[in-house]
């Protein structure tokens, strides 16, 4: 190429680059600009997308990812910020789960009763000296009492028996023959105990904290379960198989498969399962969040229950267990809504059917249709850690048709709302993201082949994502608060939203 010809190239591309910029037309004008100076862009857009099909039904909407770890009494926290999560567990110590069984029940959640809570984590632990006396007496009057009052509660036998902070027979726990031995002998006497009593009960466990080494842990308890009777002659295996997540969705996943596949092969068979603790982080990030509930649903277990773990300014007494913030959910004080409880009460707001949710990297959803409500509402989150993040992902809609009372003219009508991480501090609501075009926080897709394509540009990865799609005109969706950040701006282009 000539010198006169290299000049007149280089004078095109800055006057288009200049045109673009004039027109504001920033996403144009970096991709021209990236590829002048020779950067592949593959490099710098890792985009993910997350395919939602509305005719796949994958059953009711049960909210079964929301449950909290002892965190409510009959008043507090306040109705306001507790009832809109519709959540369907609770776990907590014996006076916890007594005197909330009517509100929990009311809130259509049962509580799991952990029946070695507090007394029962110091020696003389059942058992030591070949003694159970004292546990029994306490469990049997426990459960008695309960069954005079008609309560219906679920037994949680012992938290963590893998932990030596709960369990530590002769000082090495669970890590030794002898102290495994023990635990599994208590067990045996606790189910035959508490079904002498009510042979109808309801019992949880083991609730591991962790099942990793299958070897020593879970499958040995399981084998061990499955081969000891109570009087009646029924083996002595949970009737919800529980156990505690803590290393990530994609974990939890893997673990419930794995514990599915052990138990096919071995001849066992236990209806439901809970997660009864998950998250490993006090305050979480709504995008975290949602990848947990995601995995959740997607496994098929029967609850689960957000842990509770100390903050910086409550690294004492507990933490945040305990002390009405729904663990961390809100303001310890003040007992306000942090980003989390926006994440579950979108959650909660999907309701008629789960439907299909395929994912191609790390980004995940969940996601439902209400045809009588003519409504279909997306949660999009994710965890990226040892990975790198999105900057952008494409939620693909696909089989509207199925819904066929949602579209209207050829059009769906569009929301979308980003759950900002604010961490520690209370959010008051999600982030409405504007069509620049109409101004309005909503956009009118037309139906191409049977879908439309949401485009999340300038992907945040801390933040999740709330998606409603109704008939334009049709179903009224709440206007959301337009608490964006100033340097915060959404362009719709050719139905692409892009954050600024």
């Amino acid at each position: 190429m000539s010198s006169y010809e290299s000049l007149v190239t280089l004078l095109i591309c800055v006057f288009s680059l200049l045109f673009l910029q004039v027109l504001n037309i920033r996403w144009i004008w970096n991709l021209v600009f990236l590829m002048m100076i020779g950067i592949p862009l593959a490099q710098v857009s890792a985009a993910e997308t997350v395919t939602i099909d509305l005719a796949v039904n994958k059953g009711v909407a049960r909210n079964v990812g929301t449950g909290f770890l002892g965190d409510i009494s009959s008043v507090n926290p306040p109705a306001s910020v507790v009832d809109p999560l519709k959540p369907k567990m609770f776990r907590g110590n014996v006076q916890n789960c007594f005197d909330t069984d009517s509100r929990s029940r009311a809130l259509g959640a049962t509580c799991q009763v952990m029946l070695s809570w507090g007394r029962w984590w110091r020696a003389p632990f059942p058992g030591d000296g070949g003694d159970w006396t004292e546990w029994l007496n306490f469990v049997g009057t426990t459960v008695q009492t309960a069954k005079n009052r008609g309560l219906k509660l679920h037994w949680d036998i012992w938290n963590e028996p893998d932990s030596t902070n709960y369990w530590n027979p002769a000082v090495g726990g669970f890590n030794t023959t002898a102290g495994r031995d023990q635990f599994h002998e208590t067990w045996t006497r606790t189910v035959r105990k508490i079904r002498s009593i009510d042979p109808n009960a309801i019992i949880v466990g083991p609730s591991y904290a962790f099942i990793g080494n299958q070897g020593t842990g879970l499958n040995s308890f399981l084998l061990y379960a499955r081969d000891h009777y109570d009087a009646a002659g029924r083996n002595v295996l949970p009737d919800i198989l529980a156990w505690h997540e803590f290393e990530g969705a994609e974990a939890l996943t893997r673990n419930v498969s794995t514990v599915h596949q052990f138990m096919t092969a071995n001849g066992i068979k236990i209806p439901a399962i809970s997660i009864n603790e998950y998250m490993p982080f006090a305050i979480p990030t709504p995008a975290i969040l949602v990848s947990y509930i995601a995995a959740i649903q997607r496994s098929g277990v029967e609850s689960a229950s957000h842990a509770c773990w100390p903050e910086s300014e409550i690294v004492t007494n507990g933490g945040n267990c305990g002390n009405y913030s729904l663990d961390g959910v809100l303001t310890n004080a003040t007992q306000l809504p942090r980003s989390q409880w926006w994440a579950y009460k979108f959650y909660a707001d999907i309701t008629g059917t789960l439907v299909d949710v395929t994912r191609q990297g790390r980004t995940d959803a969940v996601a439902g249709l209400n045809s009588g409500a003519r409504v279909a509402r997306i949660l999009v989150g994710g965890d990226y850690k040892s990975v790198t993040p999105p900057t952008s992902v494409d939620v693909v809609v696909k089989n509207i048709s199925a819904a066929s009372n949602l579209p209207s003219g050829g059009k769906v009508r569009v929301v979308v709302q980003r759950i900002a991480n604010f961490g520690k501090n209370t959010m008051s609501a999600p982030q409405g993201l504007i069509n620049p075009d109409t101004k309005n926080y909503y956009t009118d897709y037309t139906v191409s082949s049977g879908q439309i394509i949401i485009s999340l540009a300038g992907y945040d990865s801390n933040s999740a994502y709330t998606i409603t799609l109704s008939p334009p005109g049709g179903v009224s969706v709440p206007e959301p608060t337009p608490r964006a950040p100033s340097n915060l701006r959404v362009t719709k282009l050719s139905g692409f939203f892009q954050i600024l």
